[in-house]
């Protein structure tokens, strides 16, 4: 069958050149649009797919059923951001829009770079040439930041956070919302919209400020984007974890002064683990200090509750099943002033599961 679906397309796409070539090129001129009316633009897109599943038989990557199931759950999940953010979600002309792509309460789950429970991402594509205005209302969220970014992910440069003033060449707005209790408090609710100058023409916008229509040049670019963006107000301690039967992963920290932290745990690709109904995660809101010094946070990462007897002996966080991952601390709103190598860096101990319910360590 798919042998037959590829001779049928190279035979197709051969009609159509010859009927181009016949008529007089058919209007493609430029190189956007004679790569989309080709197919090449789309070849190398699923070219690039393809290769991405390289990374999961890279070294190091965990060979595992489970993990490689993930692995490319993650890259249809990266896949699909990709399409939202740079072909739906990208017209910042005529119809600029906030999308909360990097979410893992959405229904389908989309995890991103260990993507932070405790937040609501949003993002809208810019134009830098152009002004724009953000209206909506406060809501009751703790940590409401506004940022914009420059560049892209994979393409030349990165992905930088830029100052307003030189917001020429910016490509990313970002808000990021951070919950203490996620369930109880109400987001703030957003929109952006182009600001049209005195005397512009309306048809820059789409037409009166109306989408404007898709071109060859903006799907051949779409296809080619991803994006993503950070909060220079915040500390992040990743590590990697890798827990056997009958062990538990003990990590503890002593937070500084700051706004807010968290902690979570992720599988092996940086995926949040499912926090909706797992409790993979805990904040400066949810977690509870150690009895004997109220400065301290013992967690405990561990494949069954150590707590089930009803004795607390430390903030349990699910592996969900999983061996290994990553996890991630983050400090949010920490002095500006505040040396890195100065504040205090989380402790991690392998101990004995029944050691730890012996009361032995």
């Amino acid at each position: 069958m798919r042998t037959a679906l590829s001779v049928y397309r190279a035979l197709a796409l051969w009609v159509l050149w010859v009927r181009r070539l016949l008529a007089g090129g058919g209007g493609t001129s430029t190189l956007a649009e004679q790569r989309v009316a080709s197919g090449q633009a789309w070849d190398e897109f699923c070219d690039t797919l393809k290769a991405a599943g390289a990374t999961l038989v890279a070294p190091g990557a965990p060979q595992d059923p489970l993990n490689q199931a993930e692995g490319y759950r993650y890259l249809s999940r990266l896949l699909r951001a990709g399409l939202e953010n740079f072909i739906e979600c990208a017209d910042p002309e005529g119809a600029p829009q906030l999308c909360a792509i990097a979410n893992g309460s959405r229904a389908a789950r989309i995890c991103i770079g260990s993507d932070n429970p405790d937040n609501l991402y949003e993002n809208a594509t810019l134009d830098g040439s152009l002004e724009y205005v953000v209206t909506g209302t406060r809501g009751t969220v703790g940590y409401l930041g506004f940022g914009t970014q420059s560049g892209q992910y994979g393409g030349k440069g990165g992905l930088r956070t830029v100052d307003y003033l030189e917001a020429e060449q910016l490509a990313m707005f970002i808000v990021r919302q951070t919950f203490g209790i996620r369930a109880s408090e109400q987001p703030a609710r957003l929109s952006i919209a182009r600001r049209h100058g005195a005397g512009e023409p309306s048809s820059r916008g789409g037409g009166g400020g109306g989408p404007t229509p898709l071109s060859a040049a903006k799907l051949d670019e779409g296809l080619q984007a991803t994006a993503a963006g950070g909060d220079p107000n915040i500390r992040y301690y990743h590590s990697y974890w890798r827990l056997p039967p009958g062990f538990v992963l003990r990590v503890t920290a002593r937070p500084p002064a700051c706004r807010c932290w968290n902690f979570q745990l992720n599988n092996h690709w940086m995926e949040s683990l499912d926090y909706r109904h797992h409790p993979v995660h805990t904040n400066s809101t949810l977690a509870r200090p150690d009895a004997s010094d109220p400065s301290l946070y013992t967690l405990l990462v561990s494949h069954a509750d150590p707590n089930a007897d009803g004795t607390f002996r430390g903030n349990f966080i699910s592996t969900v099943g999983h061996q290994q991952g990553t996890m991630c601390f983050r400090w949010v709103g920490v002095a500006p002033h505040a040396d890195g190598d100065a504040l205090p860096h989380p402790k991690a101990d392998l101990i004995p599961l029944d050691q730890l319910m012996r009361g032995g360590v």
